[in-house]
């Protein structure tokens, strides 16, 4: 299962020359995965630290928890876990206002993906499968006595 998130990502600076980044990425998220990479915190660029985390999925919602730095935008009510369920379709915004720029965070929860529990095989890999079945039984002596019965 992965869900697939919209993070649109918006950096202002607090100081003169006034400069406003912004970037968006579309990301596929495994559930127990972290995303949206913290720019902001990385004095080492070796060291990743991450804001969200899916913590679960369902058919169409994810859970994911946000990191403490992080605050609600517009929101009346803080959820104290600070994890929050975003629906298909559903945005959120998020602020951080502990680092020496402003940052804002927009994601939005574009799909939930279940894994297939069919074989994803061609034409070809089919028939061979449906031909070693056929070999390894007698599927076709008991087509040829029910036809014999009929």
């Amino acid at each position: 299962m992965k869900a697939v998130f919209n993070l649109v990502s918006v950096e202002e600076d607090w100081q003169p020359p006034f400069q406003k980044k912004t970037s968006e990425e579309i990301l596929e998220v495994e559930q127990d995965g972290f995303f949206g990479l913290m720019t902001e915190a990385m004095s080492n660029p070796d060291d990743k630290e991450y804001i969200f985390k899916l913590i679960q999925l369902k058919a169409d919602r994810a859970l994911i928890e946000f990191d403490y730095r992080y605050t609600l935008k517009e929101q009346k009510e803080r959820p104290v876990t600070r994890q929050i369920w975003l629906q298909v379709g559903e945005t959120q915004k998020f602020s951080s206002q502990w680092s020496h720029k402003g940052i804002n965070r927009t994601i939005t929860l574009n799909s939930v993906e279940f894994a297939s529990a069919k074989p994803n095989l061609d034409s070809n890999e089919f028939e061979s499968k449906v031909d070693e079945v056929l070999e390894n039984s007698d599927v076709e002596d008991k087509v040829d006595r029910e036809s014999e019965i009929l």
